[in-house]
Formats: C-alpha cells, sequence, structure tokens
C-alpha cells in the first residue's frame, strides 16, 4: 500500500492498483479524523436515510475500510435496519458472482420468486423459492412498508 503525508502530518490514502474484479481488494487507510468528517457529512446531506447518525456512519465506514474497501463503500453496500447493518441484496448478489457463483432465476413475480445458485465448492446447485403468501408470511414481513409497495423487489432480494 502506498502512502503519502501531506504538509500537516497526515497521511493521505493511495489506492494500491488493486483490480476489483479479481479477489485482490485494493487497499484503503483513511485517517479515523477524515473518516469522522466523511460520517459527519453523509448525515447532514441526507442523502442517505438508513444512516441517521455519524456515529452509525462512522461505524459502517470502518467496517468497509477494514474489509479493504473504500468507507464511502458503505453507503452503497449497507442499510441499517433496525440498528443493525445489513449488506443491500444487490451486493451480497455481485459479491457472490466476482466468487465465481450464477444464478439462475426462475419465476420471479408478485406472489414468488425462485433462483438456482451455483458455485464452486457446492456439491449441486441449490434452489430456493420465496412466496408472499408462504415464507414471507410465516415470518412476518408481508405488513412491512417495503413489502406492500414492492413485493417482487422485496422477494428478489
Amino acid at each position: 500500500m502506498n502512502k503519502q503525508m501531506v504538509e500537516d502530518g497526515r497521511e493521505i490514502l493511495k489506492h494500491n492498483g488493486g483490480d476489483a474484479r479479481r479477489s485482490e481488494k485494493p487497499q484503503w487507510n483513511l485517517a479515523v479524523t477524515e473518516v469522522k468528517e466523511m460520517a459527519n457529512a453523509v448525515v447532514k446531506s441526507g442523502m442517505f436515510p438508513s444512516v441517521k447518525t455519524a456515529y452509525a456512519a462512522f461505524c459502517l465506514m470502518m467496517l468497509c475500510q477494514s474489509e479493504g474497501l473504500h468507507p464511502m463503500q458503505a453507503l452503497r453496500r449497507y442499510n441499517i435496519i433496525q440498528g443493525t447493518p445489513s449488506m443491500k441484496a444487490d451486493a451480497v448478489l455481485a459479491e457472490f458472482m466476482n466468487r465465481g457463483g450464477r444464478v439462475l432465476w426462475g419465476q420471479m413475480d408478485e406472489k414468488a420468486c425462485e433462483a438456482t445458485f451455483e458455485a464452486p465448492g457446492l456439491l449441486k446447485p441449490t434452489t430456493v423459492r420465496w412466496t408472499i403468501d408462504g415464507e414471507a408470511k410465516r415470518a412476518e414481513l408481508t405488513g412491512k412498508d417495503n413489502w406492500r409497495k414492492y413485493p417482487r423487489a422485496m422477494l428478489r432480494a
């Protein structure tokens, strides 16, 4: 990882040139004070409604930095749901596919979603099916706002 000092003695980040399409992740090393400044700006901007406090933004950003990602990736990869960081479904799917996984989508509508997952290391493909009247209802999800408004997207997630 390349580091460079600025006049006031703080380290500034330098991307190590890693290719995000390979398993090698770029490494970032921002000073804690810089991450705190970003976290404050994120909350003040109001652009990320699931991030309500600078502390929550800071923790998410440090989580991403610990994974070798730029701290701002926290906002693209995670939501905060009931006080807990939760990786967004599209980020989970992207990680799975970046690691060699493959998804074959079957039914995908407002009543049900079915997908077959294949990946290196799985002995055989795994099929998962979720329905509104079955799994989502049993998990008590169908009364939630997003599930009422976007059932197809929530089943797919």
